[in-house]
């Protein structure tokens, strides 16, 4: 997950700092997040669940440590829909971005970037998009992305 990789390489995410996940996290982002800590020492700690794996919101906190938190809004492998409105609502409130994986959602749920209180919305291309592998799509609110710091310069670049 680039978006991630940008974020961290913007010096958004403190040393010490606490980044919070959901349970239904897809690998490849879980792994950006761990591959990150290389760069900044930061805790991964995951969001409070039910039994079903999606989201306790009653037993979310977020903080003073928390930086950035990350979640899924529809899992890869068994289709559990999180609360994300509602955890956008709480990370809004806390003034922490909300990074939202949306590739199982986009065409399957209407996504309204403001509706669900999130900074950041990724998406594959090749799922209901039909798009080749490797094409995707990425949002980021406009308050924050001049924040990012792109991870790799390239022909398709810009900075």
């Amino acid at each position: 997950m680039k978006a991630w990789w940008g974020w961290v390489a913007g010096g958004n995410v403190p040393r010490g700092s606490t980044v919070l996940v959901d349970r239904l996290v897809y690998h490849s982002h879980y792994s950006a997040l761990a591959s990150t800590r290389q760069l900044v020492d930061f805790e991964i700690r995951l969001l409070p669940s039910l039994p079903d794996g999606t989201i306790d919101m009653r037993d979310v906190e977020i903080a003073d440590d928390v930086s950035a938190v990350c979640s899924t809004l529809i899992a890869t492998h068994c289709g559990n829909v999180n609360p994300i409105a509602e955890l956008g609502a709480v990370t809004s409130a806390a003034g922490v971005p909300l990074f939202v994986d949306a590739c199982q959602a986009l065409g399957q749920l209407q996504l309204d970037v403001r509706a669900l209180g999130c900074q950041v919305l990724t998406a594959t291309g090749r799922k209901f998009l039909r798009a080749p592998r490797g094409t995707g799509m990425l949002w980021v609110d406009s308050d924050l992305v001049d924040r990012f710091t792109p991870p790799g310069l390239d022909a398709t670049s810009t900075g």
